[in-house]
């Protein structure tokens, strides 16, 4: 439980971040390509490599974010939508 409001919140605080959905869904993706990998199911793949991509995830998000932002390109807003 506590790791879903983690996430959660921190998607919320990036959700300003253009791209930052795409980066959950490879993370999405990689987990069960990681899982398939090693011979899990779905729900394997779910619940041993899930939690693991997605924090990756967000996180490469932000490094990625950070650096464009750092070097002024101006196609990242940085502010989140008024209308969530």
């Amino acid at each position: 439980m506590m790791y879903s409001v983690a996430v959660n919140g921190y998607y919320h605080l990036h959700r300003g971040d253009t791209y930052q959905i795409w980066f959950v869904v490879c993370g999405v993706a990689g987990a069960f390509v990681a899982g398939w990998a090693c011979g899990k199911d779905a729900y394997g793949s779910l619940m041993d490599f899930a939690p693991w991509f997605l924090i990756l995830s967000m996180v490469i998000s932000s490094v990625v974010y950070w650096a464009l932002r750092s070097v002024g390109w101006s196609g990242v807003s940085g502010v989140p939508d008024e209308n969530p």
